[in-house]
Parts: structure tokens; sequence; C-alpha cells
């Protein structure tokens, strides 16, 4: 995911380190740092930096070179914007409890995403060219565009008859798929 970050989106805030030098001078200066892998997915590998102890035993088992380090955003949930064909089909609310690399699930919803977010998901789909996908945001910043692993099955769990909204995506990812192979 080493791109996206080329894109003019607000996307959390990067260090830029290329030495253990760099790790200890952030946290030496009150940063806090989280430390995410390029080949990462759905939280493995992450971890959060916030002392020298903690950033020793991250140099003894990782590789610099394999990481992207952002600023810690603390949040209590994480919105996934999910598109097809430039349309904005819906909002998924993730609450989270814990901090990270140990944060859980603590529950999902269904929303219409709001405006700002919905204006961003815009400029994702123009500046990246994606015609299926998500925008994930925590707090103010994006975290990251997926183009897979949008857990489309998991969204039938949060369906909420009594809120009027129900939405599955299956029938028209499988259209578009069909489309796109003809």
């Amino acid at each position: 995911k080493k791109g996206q970050k080329t894109l003019s989106l607000p996307f959390i805030p990067a260090y830029h380190v290329s030495s253990a030098g760099d790790l200890y001078g952030i946290q030496e200066s009150g940063g806090i740092i989280v430390a995410k892998p390029f080949a990462g997915f759905m939280g493995h590998g992450i971890c959060l930096l916030d002392s020298s102890g903690s950033i020793n035993k991250f140099l003894k088992a990782s590789n610099i070179e394999d990481y992207v380090f952002e600023e810690y955003t603390p949040s209590a949930n994480e919105l996934r914007v999910i598109f097809l064909e430039e349309r904005i089909l819906c909002g998924r609310r993730k609450n989270l409890k814990g901090v990270v690399p140990n944060q859980q699930e603590d529950g999902l919803s269904m929303e219409e995403p709001p405006e700002r977010e919905v204006g961003i998901v815009e400029q994702a789909i123009v500046s990246s060219g994606m015609t299926f996908g998500s925008v994930d945001f925590l707090g103010p910043y994006v975290v990251e565009m997926n183009g897979s692993g949008l857990s489309l099955f998991r969204f039938n769990e949060v369906n909420q008859p009594d809120s009027g909204f129900l939405y599955d995506i299956r029938g028209e990812v499988a259209d578009l798929i069909e489309r796109k192979i003809r």
C-alpha cells in the first residue's frame, strides 16, 4: 500500500524513518509511533512504539524497511466507506476498544457516511482509478484504501431490519465482475 500515500488524501501523518536512531528520536521528543507492515492485513504485524523498550523489542524482531511509521491516532471507532463504480454504497462503523495493537472490535453499525468523508472517497476513486473498494477512516484521517477483503458477508451480519437500512451488495459485485470479464 506504499503507493496510496502518493495520492492527495488526508492520510494519518507518517514519520520518515530510515534508522533505529530515527525511531528513538521520535519517541524521545514525545511522539508515539504505530509501525505497520507494508504487507499487513487486518491489523497483523502492527506495533505500538511508545517507549525505548517497545522500540528495542520491535528492532530485534523486525526490519525497518518492511514498515511504514505513522503518528498514533487514538479513536473510539473506524469508518469504512464502500464504493462501487463511482457510487458510494454505504458506511460501516466499527467501534473499537483497547489500544493498538490489541484493539478489539466492539460492535458494528451501518450508516450513511458523513459529507466530508464522501468527498474524500470521491477524490480517492478518481485518483486511484478503482472500480470497487473502500476507504477506511480513523478520526479525520484516511487509514487506507482497500480493493478486496471488504467483509462482504459480514455486512449481512450488521444489517439492522428495524432501522430500515438493509444492504447486500453481493449481487452488484457479481454483476460488476461479470461485465468486466466479458
